[in-house]
């Protein structure tokens, strides 16, 4: 078995093992198997552990990985469940505080292992109760890790919404209105308004037009 690691700021960009222990801010070192990344360990701005993330292969047990783990870092991410489709791949996200799991979703990344869709189960009861998938703008940023600036979020599970609205973030400049803007049957934003269809074609990203599919099984 082959194992690797790397150190990444941030931003995702690769440092050096010695940029990594000299740092005065967060980052990160991803350990990988056989060039699958398998665990990462967060480090805080003193060069401390706040957090850390195991992806499991098929044949590993959840909670007896919980157990072993649990010791050592307490507080763990453990993703199962890969799945793929062309260039995205999606994982369900187990927290768990000690032996205690505290939280449950599903997330999907590009190939730049940015996080394209989001999803939140109740874990009391397996029911989704939060849905949001994120459109990357190319022209306006090279790299984004996280959803953020220059990004267009689309919120399919608001209680406030009626059945089949969506609401979107458009966080682009003077589009940021803060409340987002309500995509239903009679208003779209994207079609409306000439400057955001220019940069959005709505009939051409049918991933965003609905909470599923969460895993595409096209272009995004």
């Amino acid at each position: 078995m082959n194992t690797s690691i790397i150190y990444k700021n941030l931003l995702g960009e690769s440092i050096t093992q010695r940029q990594a222990l000299q740092m005065r801010d967060h980052h990160l070192k991803e350990f990988y198997e056989n060039s699958f990344l398998k665990k990462v360990e967060y480090y805080d701005d003193y060069g401390k552990i706040n957090g850390f993330s195991y992806y499991l292969s098929d044949d590993e047990d959840l909670l007896s990985t919980v157990s072993n783990y649990s010791k050592i870092y307490g507080a763990v991410s453990y993703y199962v469940n890969r799945r793929t489709s062309g260039v995205f791949e999606s994982w369900d996200r187990q927290f768990y505080d000690g032996m205690t799991k505290v939280k449950q979703e599903t997330f999907v990344y590009d190939d730049k292992r940015r996080t394209i869709a989001h999803r939140k189960f109740d874990i009391l009861n397996n029911e989704v109760f939060g849905t949001i998938k994120y459109f990357y703008l190319e022209d306006f940023i090279e790299y984004v890790l996280q959803p953020g600036d220059e990004v267009f979020e689309f919120d399919y599970n608001d209680p406030d919404l009626d059945p089949g609205d969506i609401i979107v973030y458009i966080n682009i400049g003077s589009y940021d209105d803060g409340d987002g803007c309500v995509i239903s049957g009679s208003e779209n934003i994207f079609v409306d308004n000439s400057n955001l269809a220019n940069i959005f074609d709505w009939n051409d990203h049918s991933y965003y037009h609905s909470a599923d599919p969460l895993l595409p099984t096209t272009n995004v």
